[in-house]
Parts: structure tokens; C-alpha cells; sequence
């Protein structure tokens, strides 16, 4: 690279190897490996790639509120796109494991939806194995499977039964 001096009074002006349409000029600090990166490689730099996009973004959050400017300490901020496309993006894992879990402890599901971090289940408790048959304690199970997945995360449940009209 070639550099300018800076002069008081004038603009500065930097020149790089970069700049030419010179080919050899311009890729000559470059060192390139004798054999091309493979498929996997490529994945793998991509991979590092974003996931340095990624802890940038979530790190420089910052929030106007009553005058003053915060910057956020920790997690996904609420309304970055971001946020939701990673939270999808974990929750395909972690309702694959909870699934099998619950396959596991012979807790049959005939429906499993979720949206976010939503989740609806529709169980017959008369069917569970090794929990009593309401559906109160088969939520209590499923509370504690779905808990035992990752300490980050905390589910809170409902049923019917805690509702007068079931």
C-alpha cells in the first residue's frame, strides 16, 4: 500500500493496491492457497462470516427512552428482524428435541404448533405413561421436559382444567 503524507489544509488522500486496474498491482500483498477451498470450507467461512455479522449486530443495540440513549446489555432487542429470524431459527431445534423427549416419556402429541415463542399441544392425558391421567400433571411433565432442554429458556403452561368453562 502506498500512503500519503498528510498535508495542513488540504484533503487527505490514501491510495491502495485495491484501487488498480492494474491486476497484478492490485492483488500482489495476496497470498492465495495452492488448491481452492472445498465445499465444506466455503461453508464453514460463510458460517464464520455470519456469525460475526450476527454477535456484531445483537452487541450494537442501542434504544432512545426519555431523552437518553442506552445501548442494550444483553439478548435480541424486540422489533429487530434479526431477533425473530435467530429465535426461529434455535426454536426448529429445540421443538425437534422436546418432541423427542416427549416420545421418550410415552407422551403421545396430536398436535404441536408453534409461532414464535407460542406453543399450542393437544394431549390426551387418559394416554400418558408414568404421570397421572389430568391433564394438569401431564403439563406439569411436559412443563419439566421442555424445561431440561436449555437453562436459558423457562416455558410456563396452561390446561383446561385451570379454567371453569375446561
Amino acid at each position: 500500500m502506498h500512503y500519503i503524507p498528510l498535508l495542513i489544509g488540504r484533503s487527505p488522500e490514501f491510495h491502495a493496491s485495491g484501487v488498480s486496474d492494474n491486476v497484478e498491482e492490485r492483488f500482489w500483498p495476496w497470498v492465495f492457497p495452492e488448491d481452492p477451498p472445498d465445499h465444506n470450507v466455503i461453508r464453514y467461512m460463510f458460517c464464520l462470516a455470519v456469525q460475526c455479522m450476527i454477535k456484531t449486530t445483537m452487541s450494537l443495540h442501542d434504544f432512545h427512552f426519555n431523552g437518553t440513549i442506552y445501548r442494550q446489555k444483553e439478548g435480541g432487542s424486540i422489533g429487530l428482524d434479526l431477533t425473530g429470524i435467530i429465535a426461529d431459527v434455535y426454536m426448529c431445534h429445540w421443538d425437534k428435541e422436546f418432541i423427542r423427549r416427549c416420545e421418550l416419556e410415552m407422551i403421545i402429541m396430536y398436535m404441536y404448533k408453534r409461532y414464535k415463542d407460542d406453543i399450542n399441544v393437544a394431549t390426551d392425558p387418559s394416554q400418558a405413561v408414568g404421570v397421572a391421567k389430568d391433564d394438569k400433571s401431564v403439563m406439569r411433565k411436559l412443563k419439566e421436559i421442555a424445561d431440561g432442554i436449555d437453562p436459558c429458556l423457562s416455558v410456563t403452561t396452561d390446561c383446561c382444567s385451570n379454567h371453569e368453562d375446561q
